[in-house]
């Protein structure tokens, strides 16, 4: 699902390439001439809390991810009874690729590369050392570790380990224990220890039953289960094993980037709403990411390098439960719709490699309804009943997965009535668990009679975020904590800080409980319940802390990871570099595109307004070095200047006397650039949209935000007739933004607005796609038809657009015109 730029994948490849030869070279000749087992070895066992013997370096281990839990252990200990057996050395051998032979944290890092590349380069001598044990160059150190993947152990694992005494590396055979971090190449065999920095590499083959050790052994060594690494077909990304909860996701070299992700919605504004995804690294600093436009996002989760929102429109329904859109990201800054269902989700998560969603039917108000997708794009139902017992009109709510099993708050889902209650969830005071989406328990009561508002896992522990509502004059809420070890037992605490504030989400990563509060209406708010919010952390979810407040309501959270090389810089702000933070803790987002480029772009405005008679969606921008042009659809020609800020950001302001008032009309757009080299910000038109003489009145009369997407076209001068364009060679298929150029995208809109069907087909020898357009065939097997889309990206989403509109006001770019327009 993720691309990269061409020069990434011929380094990539040619480093996979010598991975997997050296990696098989070293595996085949550590075996002693014959096939003879080795004999009058002595091996070290070293406990994953040790570095064990003459470290390298210091610790480059990050994080403390937890002991393995019970399911994690189990789904170990039934892979290695699958595994062969050595015939002489009697050791399991294990293929380094093969799904779940490494665990890891979805959650946090468990190594830091770069502080080992870093400490290296400050001794000189320790990695003359180092560099030699792996057969590359000190110069080649960085390089080397770039391409490494940090993993934990899931089994006890001999290796050969190289520690650092008198200037050399020495050799001594070494049993890490389960549970040690360590760097694995593409092939996945381990080559550094994370805890003493020290290089490995495959080890000679000998008889643990008859060597010597030396070191302590820990509760549970056997010779019989320990293994031994061999080098696996070589692949960018490994499937590794969450230790805290026993989901599998997908990791590669690098440290990838893990955020916490909040969508907040100003439901002050007028309909359609706008969802805002904002993002921070420690719930302190927060930044904008990007908008969902037209939606209301009310879940979020992450899994397999997914992220997945829920949203709906209760304005165009009339209905608190509208149905459902599902919108996918692998960056959080580009969304596209990839599912619709007809009913209402209100909980959301991913777990043993399935996604789950619940919540009741929109038809008839009640009833439990589960989904279940492997692939977030094509969902069925799982589910229509819980088990027996508990309240009479039963669905499940708040979702959350962990340790091998989901859990669901029970609802009663008939609305309250039109107060500030009404703000909050139904009271949510039964649980129910399942072990894979389809089969629910019978219902377990909570203690406490509130309002379960969210539900989370971490540490080992159940999280259900409860308010309870306290009539008076004026009424306030009580937050309390139900946690439980096992999903049955739970006990009851309150929240310790979180005051007066309700709970709106919930959730765990990096060591850290977040939950997310709205303030009640006595808190001295301005009488606004869903105002604001504000973010409480804890380290133990009883005793909370603020960490950071969000002028507007955040109705959804999760904690994930972003790719190392999507997330090469923080996300911008889609009101430009020079906007304020979302918060008074947060800073600035700068840009993550290079400086602003001189050329034409094709505007796309979210939502589509009209100013004064011209047309602003579909308008062509032209930049030069100092001034610009805007020439809208209705062939209104806006002149003015732009002025450069930063690496990416960018003001552009121009006017026009156009009006048929005579007076000055203006647009003011102000953004950044973002990597594929498109515009993203916001926009204000009418006669107050730029200061200066006869600008007139103090406000603009519309704002919106838009896209701006390159043509591929020669630099039209600022002023007079434009001259014809001289297009540039065609881009690659892969030149669409966040290697959004996929079949998947494709078929995620088209099945956004139909059931989604396996029928249709999308080949990647059939997808054209320049900037924010693709153009795509789509063979329909069932019906036996074929037929083009067009697809454009506004403000992130990808949408179906009218190609036979697009194509006739020619706002399709020439590098894939022949598809979008010349076809059926």
């Amino acid at each position: 699902m993720r691309r990269h730029p061409r020069g990434w994948l011929v380094f990539a490849a040619s480093a996979v390439a010598c991975a997997l030869v050296a990696a098989t070279v070293f595996f085949i000749a550590t075996r002693n001439p014959g096939n003879a087992p080795a004999v009058a070895q002595t091996v070290t066992l070293v406990p994953s809390t040790t570095p064990g013997p003459n470290p390298f370096t210091e610790t480059v281990a990050s994080g403390t991810p937890g002991a393995a839990t019970p399911t994690v252990l189990a789904k170990s200990a039934a892979l290695r009874k699958t595994l062969p057996t050595d015939r002489d050395t009697h050791l399991l051998v294990a293929t380094g690729t093969i799904p779940g032979l490494y665990g890891g944290s979805s959650q946090l890092h468990v190594c830091d590369p770069p502080k080992l590349v870093n400490y290296l380069k400050a001794h000189q001598d320790k990695a003359a050392a180092w560099a030699g044990v792996e057969g590359i160059e000190p110069a080649g150190i960085g390089a080397f570790v770039a391409t490494l993947t940090p993993v934990l152990l899931n089994s006890d694992t001999l290796v050969g380990n190289h520690g650092y005494q008198d200037g050399k590396a020495l050799p001594h055979p070494t049993v890490l224990q389960a549970g040690t971090a360590v760097l694995v190449d593409a092939t996945g065999t381990p080559r550094v220890q994370c805890n003493c920095g020290n290089p490995l590499t495959p080890p000679v083959l000998l008889d643990l039953g008859t060597a010597t050790t030396t070191g302590p052994a820990w509760p549970g060594y056997s010779p019989a289960a320990v293994t031994v690494i061999k080098p696996g077909t070589a692949s960018a990304r490994l499937t590794l094993v969450d230790v805290a909860n026993g989901t599998t996701y997908q990791a590669g070299p690098g440290s990838d980037t893990v955020l916490w992700a909040a969508a907040s919605v100003d439901t002050a504004q007028p309909t359609p709403w706008t969802s805002t995804i904002t993002t921070s690294s420690d719930g302190r600093a927060w930044t904008k990411a990007s908008a969902i436009h037209g939606e209301s996002v009310y879940q979020l989760a992450y899994g397999n390098g997914i992220w997945l929102a829920a949203a709906s429109r209760p304005w165009e329904t009339g209905r608190t439960t509208p149905p459902t859109q599902l919108f996918e990201s692998t960056d959080l800054r580009s969304w596209s719709q990839v599912a619709s269902l007809a009913d209402h989700v209100s909980g959301l998560s991913y777990g043993s490699g399935t996604w789950v969603a619940t919540g009741y039917s929109v038809s008839t108000g009640n009833g439990t309804l589960a989904w279940q997708s492997t692939d977030a794009t094509h969902w069925g139902v799982a589910a229509t009943t819980l088990g027996e017992g508990g309240p009479g009109l039963q669905h499940l709510a708040a979702l959350g997965h962990g340790n091998g099993q989901w859990l669901g708050v029970v609802a009663d889902p008939a609305p309250p009535a039109a107060t500030f209650a009404a703000a909050l969830p139904a009271p949510l005071d039964w649980t129910s668990t399942s072990t894979d989406g389809r089969t629910w328990k019978k219902p377990v009561p909570l203690p406490g009679k509130a309002t379960g508002a969210a539900v989370a896992y971490g540490a080992g522990t159940w999280l259900v975020a409860e308010n309870k509502w306290v009539p008076g004059s004026p009424g306030t809420n009580q937050a309390s904590v139900a946690l439980s070890r096992d999903g049955t037992t739970w006990a009851v605490d309150p929240a310790t800080g979180i005051g007066t504030n309700s709970f709106t989400a919930a959730g765990y990563g990096n060591g850290t409980w977040m939950a997310a509060t709205i303030p009640s209406p006595g808190s001295g708010s301005g009488g606004t319940a869903m105002d604001s919010a504000t973010f409480f952390t804890s380290t133990d979810a009883k005793k909370w802390s603020a960490a950071a407040t969000l002028p507007h309501s955040v109705q959804a959270l999760a904690f994930g990871t972003v790719q190392a090389a999507l997330q090469t810089t923080p996300a911008p702000s889609p009101s430009g570099t020079d906007s304020p933070p979302a918060s008074g803790t947060a800073s600035p987002a700068p840009g993550v595109g290079s400086a602003l480029a001189n050329g034409n772009y094709s505007m796309a405005v979210a939502p589509e307004v009209s100013c004064h008679a011209s047309t602003l969606n579909g308008a062509v921008l032209t930049v030069g070095t100092d001034t610009s042009t805007l020439v809208t659809t209705s062939g209104t020609r806006f002149t003015g200047q732009v002025v450069r800020q930063g690496s990416s950001g960018f003001t552009i302001e121009q006017v026009t006397t156009a009006d048929s008032s005579g007076k000055v009309l203006g647009i003011k757009l102000e953004g950044s650039t973002v990597a594929d080299g498109s515009l993203s910000g916001e926009g204000h038109a009418g006669r107050g949209a730029v200061q200066g003489p006869g600008a007139g009145q103090a406000q603009p009369d519309c704002h919106f935000t838009f896209t701006a997407a390159p043509t591929h076209a020669a630099p039209v001068p600022p002023a007079g007739p434009s001259p014809t364009a001289s297009p540039t060679p065609p881009p690659s298929p892969s030149a669409s933004p966040a290697g959004s150029c996929t079949p998947r995208t494709v078929l995620g809109v088209v099945n956004a607005h139909q059931p989604a069907s396996k029928a249709l087909t999308v080949s990647p020898q059939d997808i054209r796609c320049s900037g924010s357009w693709i153009a795509a065939g789509v063979n329909d097997q069932a019906n036996r038809a074929q037929y083009t889309v067009l697809l454009h990206r506004v403000n992130g989403i990808w949408t179906r657009v009218d190609r036979q509109g697009a194509c006739t006001a020619n706002q399709v770019p020439p590098e894939i015109r022949q598809l979008a327009c010349n076809s059926n």
